[in-house]
C-alpha cells in the first residue's frame, strides 16, 4: 500500500515489478493498494464500523489508515500482506515470494500466519513481543479479522484528537 502508483511511487515501482516478475511464474499475483484504492475499498465494501473508523483518521496519517485497511483486505481476499519495502531475505535464487512457503518444508502453512519481533515483550508475558503487521498471511474470511478490526475501531475512538481532526500547523 502507499501513494498513487502512477504519479507518486517513483523508484520503488521497479522493486515491486521485479518481485512481481520473479513471483508470477510460481503462480503468485501481486496487488498494489494505493491510498485511493484503499479509500474506495473502505467506502464501498468494508463493514460500516470499520469504514467510519478508517475515515475518522486524518488523511495526513495514511500509514494508520493502511494499518486499519489491511485486516479487511486479508479478510475479504486472503493472501499475503507485505509492506512496500518487504521482501523475502533468504532468496539466493531470486525467485521472489516462492521463498516464503519453502520455510514450511513442503507442508501447507496454516490458515493464518503472523510474524513477531522482540518489541514490547512486557506486554506479551515476556515471550513473543509485538506482532508485526508488515507481513501477514491468511486465508479469506478467517474469523480472527472481524475481532481485529473491532479492536481497532475501539482503539481509534480513544486516539488523540489531532489524528482525527488534522494537525495544527505552526
Amino acid at each position: 500500500s502507499g501513494p498513487c502508483w502512477q504519479s507518486q511511487l517513483g523508484d520503488i515501482k521497479a522493486f515491486v515489478r521485479d518481485l512481481h516478475l520473479k513471483s508470477q511464474r510460481h503462480g503468485w499475483s501481486l496487488c498494489y493498494w494505493s491510498h485511493e484504492a484503499m479509500d474506495l475499498e473502505m467506502e464501498f465494501h468494508a463493514s460500516a464500523d470499520l469504514c467510519d473508523a478508517y475515515f475518522s483518521i486524518d488523511e495526513e496519517y495514511m500509514v494508520v489508515r493502511s494499518d486499519v485497511c489491511r485486516p479487511w483486505i486479508l479478510y475479504k481476499y486472503g493472501g499475503m500482506w507485505l509492506d512496500l519495502r518487504a521482501t523475502p531475505t533468504k532468496d539466493p535464487e531470486g525467485i521472489g515470494l516462492e521463498t516464503v512457503p519453502r520455510h514450511f518444508q513442503g507442508k501447507l502453512p496454516g490458515p493464518l500466519l503472523f510474524s513477531y519481533a522482540g518489541h514490547h515483550k512486557a506486554k506479551f508475558g515476556k515471550k513473543y513481543g509485538e506482532i508485526m503487521n508488515g507481513f501477514m498471511m491468511s486465508r479469506a474470511h478467517h474469523p480472527v479479522w472481524p475481532r481485529v478490526w473491532a479492536f481497532q475501531v475501539d482503539m481509534l475512538r480513544s486516539y488523540p484528537e489531532r489524528w482525527r481532526m488534522g494537525v495544527e500547523r505552526l
